[in-house]
């Protein structure tokens, strides 16, 4: 049988029934190679870097959003994808009684299980997949027995140092929710590319792994290195960015908070509504370019002298 699509999972009223914007449902048609209709080709060219026609027609294994806060990037995006994975992502090899997961990814858990809210209430809204529910709902967790009889979990947890929370796993999705953010709780190491390479080796055929977040820092980070490396061409990952508006067009409708956001903290409604990242290194204490930029690496250093008692 063939595999439902995102954007028919995300939009029908038997799963997660979205009324879904123009450019929310070409990024779903784009992750999965089809070619949007929903957007023209100067949207496109604003969004993807590229025409419609030159956008992939292979489904990429790693999909970027950055996009501005209220885009509906957790909620319309990453939220379906998680569930629509755990759902229809064939699993040919998964053994007896072993479970996979679906797997919400956050700075920190209290983030994580909002991502998580939003599953849970698609799940308990779609009489199908309320049937399917292995047990009621936790915090953490919601477990689907499919119709193949394979059980799927969607599962939260928070970024940690080498990406150590997501070994031993079978993997039918990875959503990095607010990827730009990612750091270990323990350390305060930005931990974004490790935890990116732990789960783009766990997830299997057809399974895909989102990074996604609101900006932060130019250069700097993980999806900020996606974008750069795929913008207009799409090649590894495909890649959009996007504001607010652009991706929620019912946000704000008398432009009251834009107004005052812009007034008050114009490099903050840069971020949070145009989904602009600041220039690197504003906020952090030394230029990362320029710190590699004071150290010789031919230098070698005189061994201490030891004098004797």
């Amino acid at each position: 049988m063939k595999r439902m699509t995102l954007r028919q999972f995300a939009s029908s009223k038997a799963y997660c029934g979205l009324d879904l914007s123009p450019l929310t449902a070409a990024i779903m048609d784009a992750s999965e190679g089809i070619r949007p209709t929903t957007i023209s080709d100067g949207e496109a060219f604003a969004h993807f870097g590229c025409t419609l026609a030159d956008l992939p027609t292979e489904r990429r294994r790693t999909v970027a959003v950055r996009a501005g806060g209220r885009g509906g990037k957790t909620s319309r995006l990453l939220a379906p994808a998680a569930l629509h994975a755990a759902w229809t992502v064939p699993l040919p090899t998964l053994r007896r009684g072993e479970v996979a997961s679906a797997l919400l990814v956050a700075p920190d858990l209290k983030l994580a299980r909002q991502a998580l809210s939003f599953v849970i209430g698609y799940v308990e809204d779609s009489k199908i997949l309320t049937r399917a529910l292995v047990e009621p709902p936790t915090r953490d967790s919601v477990e689907l027995r499919r119709p193949d009889g394979k059980r799927v979990r969607v599962e939260v947890i928070a970024a940690s140092r080498g990406g150590r929370g997501v070994r031993g796993r079978t993997l039918v999705f990875a959503g990095l929710d607010e990827a730009c953010f990612f750091f270990d709780e323990t350390s305060g190491v930005i931990n974004d590319a490790d935890v990116y390479r732990a789960v783009l080796q766990r997830v299997v055929d057809v399974g895909q792994v989102w990074p996604a977040s609101t900006p932060w820092l130019a250069d700097t980070g993980l999806l900020e290195q996606l974008i750069a490396k795929n913008w207009g061409t799409h090649g590894h990952a495909l890649v959009c960015t996007a504001g607010t508006r652009s991706m929620n067009p019912s946000w704000d409708p008398t432009g009251e908070i834009e107004q005052d956001l812009r007034d008050q903290d114009p490099d903050a409604a840069m971020r949070e509504i145009d989904g602009l990242p600041m220039a690197g290194g504003a906020g952090v204490f030394f230029d990362p370019e320029a710190l590699r930029a004071c150290v010789d690496e031919t230098l070698v250093l005189p061994l201490p002298i030891v004098r004797a008692a």
